[in-house]
């Protein structure tokens, strides 16, 4: 089913809202926990690729984006290190990870919506996706040229005068080139089943997306313990519906620096009945913290890794100190509770689907156009509504003018909406006018 009419359902009964859906292309990386070295011969037979795509929504009524979020999905592909004719090794295992990395509302809807049924439903949109969509033109880590290939392109890493020769061969002679651009981006396909994870990071703060947006008196903000039980409410329910729940299924929560039968507590209310304290990363408490923990973007917990690393301790530091030591990092000190949740198993293979590039999501050409689109919402303001109303009409302007193209429509016609009275009373005491749409933080180019 198509993301457009899974948010119709959960959104306020004829009331337009729109979408806008942003993906980086696949890109091959370096693995995301650092592997140990290989010691034996039996080691040496197992190979990985890591593939990162970057999903970014941005959901807008009444002319202003209202809430947005940040995911990161990680295809990793466990294969034989012995190459088979396409130059690669037989795929032995395959696993995909969803890191959910930042969501936040801003507070100027002017009707109420539920945050947690938009979440939940977009976060059903990208666990149904095949894993194998994103995996078809990948961008290599590093590229191989053959003999040929490095007489006729121009390669950054070649001598400066090399590449100008071989633009005046390409002026003199008029060559024409005829490129085959498939031959450069790898496909990876896998037939087999697919592990998938989910992790969360749950940290409360004035904003994640929306800069300023915490000034804003309308802005629902949540403590640590009600952002945890929010995120784990629909986790729980994308377990249920999803996962195949009676096989090698994990649903775990830690809560740093928490007895364990107190985090429990927050699991008792929960529908699936398997949810255990802990990790999905390692059960053993003394393995090494390098070696287990990824190395996700803007994540309190690879910070502290690379602070480990500054330390020189990162080859001393178990599961069990990291977590304990996490605890005391300065960004915890305000006493807030965070947590890490995570899920690890098998979804029904029913629900599987494509994503619709046509229409549905804008495929970034560049991971620089990625992060220049984003930056529009972003890069704004949110301490005033006028952040929200000029981050719309940036985006706007640039889909049209530049692309082509226009945000999803969305029709909601799922429960009644509520004019918002605190809304309502919040405009009659704002005696800013709002005139004219303060200066881009973004130059257009």
């Amino acid at each position: 089913m198509k993301l457009q009419s899974l948010l119709n359902d959960v959104l306020p009964q004829d009331r337009k809202f729109e979408l806008f859906h942003l993906q980086s292309n696949p890109c091959e990386i370096d693995p995301i926990i650092t592997p140990k070295k290989r010691n034996s011969s039996q080691d040496e037979k197992v190979d990985s690729t890591t593939v990162k795509i970057q999903h970014f929504f941005a959901l807008a009524y009444n002319k202003k984006y209202v809430l947005a979020l940040e995911i990161y999905v990680y295809i990793t592909l466990r294969h034989s290190s012995e190459p088979d004719s396409k130059g690669n090794g037989p795929v032995l295992s395959a696993e995909r990870l969803i890191f959910v990395s930042k969501a936040d509302t801003n507070g100027y809807c002017d009707i109420r919506f539920s945050a947690k049924k938009v979440t939940k439903v977009i976060l059903d949109y990208l666990v149904d996706i095949d894993p194998n969509y994103y995996l078809s033109r990948v961008k290599p880590l590093e590229r191989k040229y053959s003999k040929e290939d490095r007489k006729a392109f121009i390669i950054g890493e070649d001598k400066l005068q090399n590449n100008i020769r071989k633009l005046s061969k390409r002026v003199l002679n008029q060559e024409k080139m005829i490129l085959d651009k498939n031959k450069y981006y790898p496909d990876f396909s896998y037939g087999g089943e697919f592990i998938t994870k989910i992790s969360i990071f749950t940290r409360p703060a004035n904003h994640y997306l929306f800069t300023g947006s915490g000034k804003n008196k309308m802005k629902h903000t949540l403590t640590g313990v009600q952002l945890m039980e929010w995120w784990l409410s629909i986790i729980d329910n994308i377990v249920t519906e999803k996962f195949e729940t009676q096989r090698a299924l994990r649903a775990c929560l830690r809560i740093p620096g928490e007895d364990p039968l107190r985090v429990r507590r927050h699991l008792m209310k929960l529908n699936y009945p398997k949810w255990e304290y802990g990790d999905i990363f390692n059960d053993n408490s003394s393995s090494l913290a390098a070696f287990n923990i990824p190395l996700f973007p803007d994540d309190p917990k690879s910070r502290f890794l690379h602070q480990l690393v500054e330390e020189n301790r990162i080859l001393n530091t178990t599961l069990e100190t990291f977590w304990f030591e996490l605890q005391e990092r300065q960004e915890f000190k305000l006493s807030v509770l965070v947590s890490v949740i995570g899920i690890e198993g098998y979804i029904k293979k029913a629900n599987y689907c494509h994503a619709d590039q046509t229409t549905e999501v804008l495929l970034a050409t560049s991971l620089k156009q990625f992060s220049y689109l984003k930056n529009f919402i972003t890069a704004d303001e949110y301490d005033t509504e006028e952040g929200a109303a000029e981050s719309y009409c940036n985006i706007c302007d640039y889909l049209h003018s530049k692309l082509n193209r226009k945000m999803i429509t969305l029709n909601g016609n799922g429960m009644l909406s509520l004019q918002n009275p605190i809304s309502k009373k919040a405009k009659l005491e704002n005696t800013q006018t709002i005139t004219i749409l303060k200066p881009r933080k973004v130059v257009k180019k």
